[in-house]
Order: C-alpha cells, then structure tokens, then sequence
C-alpha cells in the first residue's frame, strides 16, 4: 500500500483567519469614529440667555480675538466649567470635528476659547 503525504492544511488556515481579523476589525474601527464626535454633555443656559455653563479642559489658553494665531490673554484654571455669552461659527480653526471654526467667548475670564477644548455640546449658545 502506497501512502499519499498531503500538505499540511495550516497555512491556509492562517490565510482565513488573518481575512476574518481584517473583516471584523475594519467595522470596529469605521464605528468608533462617530462615537468620537459625540458630547455627552450640552452647555446649560443660565441667567436668562445671557450665559451658558459649558464644560471645559483646564488651563487652556484664551485669545483676544478667534483664531489661534492671535494674542493670548488668560489660561482657564484648573476647574473644568465656566460661564460663555456667545458664539461665532467663522472664526479660525478651533480644532473640533463637530464645528471646525467655532468660538466661545469666555464671559469670567474675556477671552476666545475654541470649541475644541470645550467638553460640551456648543449649539445651545446663541451666535453672537
């Protein structure tokens, strides 16, 4: 009796399951991008529509006026929140997915702050 020797199976094995991987971790990651641009939190008006409570990053720097290239006037400090009187959808680059030009107009401390470094969903602000 003659015996057939047969390739071992396993580097088509391999094969398939780098395919799955690839397969399963492509929508992984295509989901995770709008989870990314979402805000758990949403600025809460205060004082009659003249100020909204937003959320913040600490000691992020404020400008005079809203661009990144202009002067710097303060520094929020190290608490996480503060109060805005308005917003303007045309200024510099902010560096936020959801509004790339948007700007706060930091009411206790007088100064630009970019939406990017607000944790808060900004649209509840009134344009200024």
């Amino acid at each position: 009796m003659r015996s057939v020797q047969r390739s071992s199976p396993r580097p088509f094995a391999r094969a398939g399951i780098m395919v799955m991987a690839a397969a399963v971790a492509v929508p992984v990651f295509a989901a995770a991008a709008p989870a990314e641009a979402r805000r758990v939190h949403t600025c809460v008006e205060h004082a009659l529509g003249t100020t909204w409570w937003c959320k913040h990053y600490r000691h992020t720097p404020l400008y005079k006026y809203p661009r990144p290239s202009s002067v710097q006037v303060a520094t929020t400090g190290p608490y996480m929140e503060g109060f805005f009187s308005c917003r303007v959808d045309d200024g510099g680059a902010s560096g936020s997915p959801l509004h790339p030009n948007r700007w706060l107009w930091h009411t206790e401390l007088g100064g630009w702050l970019p939406d990017g470094k607000i944790g808060s969903e900004t649209d509840p602000v009134r344009p200024c």
